[in-house]
């Protein structure tokens, strides 16, 4: 699919794309009680094709750690903070960031480098999804 002629390039040529992988978990909020989050496996691309989504505290996480950036709207509902850990999928996570998507509904997800969150996903036999930014077409004569 990323080699079809109508997926539009980065600047390096590559396609600018990001193979994504979404789920709904339960996380225990500071408050008492339960609240449903996104977690959202992306590729570095997932940036450029959500201009609006930026870092405002902390930092990007690594690819290859075990390290997520959570919206403005989730860490406030959950009382998250840069340097907080949170578990799932069995595993713990290191908030390392935290960014606004101006209001949009990322502002309520968390999202981790794909590279660990598919392996992890994969060994759950989750499914997974793309991403995609369509060059503009040209009209035919």
């Amino acid at each position: 699919m990323l080699t079809l002629p109508h997926i539009a390039k980065q600047s390096d040529g590559k396609p600018l794309a990001s193979g994504e992988t979404v789920v709904v978990i339960n996380l225990e909020k500071k408050t008492g009680g339960l609240s449903n989050a996104t977690v959202r496996g992306v590729a570095p691309a997932a940036f450029l094709l959500r201009p609006q989504v930026h870092i405002v505290e902390g930092r990007m996480f690594k690819a290859g750690a075990r390290e997520v950036v959570t919206g403005s709207a989730i860490a406030k509902i959950l009382s998250y903070k840069v340097g907080s850990m949170v578990t799932f999928g069995g595993n713990q996570w290191t908030i390392v960031g935290k960014f606004d998507a101006d209001g949009s509904e990322f502002d309520s997800e968390m999202w981790a480098t794909m590279i660990n969150y598919k392996m992890l996903l994969i060994a759950r036999r989750l499914f997974n999804g793309n991403v995609n930014s369509i060059s503009p077409m040209r009209l035919m004569p």
